[in-house]
């Protein structure tokens, strides 16, 4: 299937927006593929790129070129390096904006899934309690994780650094949970991106290049199982599917409510860091500006007299309607297809 100069660009775009929703604190890169009507084709496509691996396997030379041949290639590449170029733009820009305006761009981030949540429940064709229980779970489920605190991990062994990743990658393709702030609990993240600081700089040696493979290896193995077995569910139950993606969402609203106070100082013990770090930042608490966004700690408050409640509360809503009325417009959400050798089911 040929992709237009045009289209290209619109899934270039799309892939940006979705890497760099993967640096928001408590937004996730699905979401994103949710509010542009791509999330189920993604899914689809993933599944795709499974079942060729296995076939390959297998060699089923027959069956390998056929599932290969029908993947989208100019979709997939058009949507990758937007992925793969978004870090480079969101790391530049997403701390500085939550830095400078940080009601502001929490209220429009928490907007933007606000305003997706119905999304998913509008495809669902009959409203039955079971599906309202799936959503309030789910709900929970989302609400609980994004308020743990990280664990302290110094120096952990390969298995773990693979299972931090699939875990990292699974999440960061389900709405409303980022895998960044996956590693951020599980105590990784200062150990990931620390290696990917030594290699950078060219410190790094043999072990940290082996555990930055095993990362890697952890994260591709993560996104193409959890896609298959996403891609399962959408087609076999989907009305719970959708139940589940708006209960993750809506739990995940704790993390990016726009009014918070920072306990960073409070919490220094459970970031991870040397005890040297931690006696610096005590002496001097104004370096704890410094710190990766991803680290730093904040506990949802009330608005105050000082808060431009109104302001904060107008651009959430904006942002609301502005995805709810864009979906409305593009009907962009392909249902997906039966699974082969699956028959047609009714909704649930």
């Amino acid at each position: 299937m040929t992709t237009s100069p045009l289209r290209w660009l619109l899934h270039l775009g799309q892939g940006i927006a979705i890497g760099v929703a993967n640096v928001i604190p408590g937004v996730s890169g699905g979401t994103m593929a949710l509010v542009f009507g791509i999330y189920e084709r993604l899914i689809e496509l993933l599944s795709d790129l499974f079942r060729g691996g296995i076939s390959l396997l297998r060699l089923d030379l027959a069956s390998f070129r056929s599932t290969v041949g029908a993947v989208e290639w100019g979709f997939l590449v058009s949507l990758s390096v937007g992925v793969l170029i978004a870090p480079l733009i969101g790391a530049a820009l997403i701390p500085d904006l939550l830095e400078t305006w940080p009601q502001e761009s929490r209220s429009l981030f928490f907007g933007l899934v606000l305003g997706t949540i119905p999304i998913p429940w509008l495809r669902i064709s009959d409203h039955q309690l079971k599906n309202v229980l799936v959503l309030v779970a789910a709900a929970a489920v989302s609400f609980i994780l994004v308020g743990f605190p990280p664990l302290e991990v110094t120096e952990p062994g390969l298995w773990a650094v693979f299972g931090a990743a699939m875990l990292a990658m699974c999440a960061a393709i389900l709405p409303g949970i980022s895998g960044a702030f996956i590693l951020v609990i599980l105590g990784m993240y200062l150990y990931i991106t620390g290696l990917l600081h030594d290699i950078k700089n060219f410190d790094a040696g043999w072990n940290d290049l082996l555990s930055v493979a095993v990362f890697c290896a952890g994260c591709a193995l993560g996104l193409i199982v959890f896609s298959k077995f996403l891609r399962w569910l959408l087609a076999r139950h989907e009305p719970q599917t959708m139940a589940l993606l708006c209960g993750f969402m809506f739990g995940s609203l704790r993390k990016i409510w726009p009014f918070k106070n920072e306990v960073t100082l409070g919490r220094l013990e459970e970031l991870g860091l040397t005890a040297d770090k931690q006696a610096e930042l005590r002496q001097h608490p104004e370096l704890v500006f410094e710190l990766k966004l991803q680290l730093r700690q904040f506990e949802n408050a009330w608005p105050d007299a000082d808060d431009r409640v109104l302001l904060i509360a107008g651009i959430a809503l904006a942002a609301a309607v502005f995805v709810f009325v864009l979906d409305r417009i593009t009907r962009g959400h392909e249902h997906a297809p039966p699974l082969e050798d699956d028959p047609p089911q009714a909704n649930d």
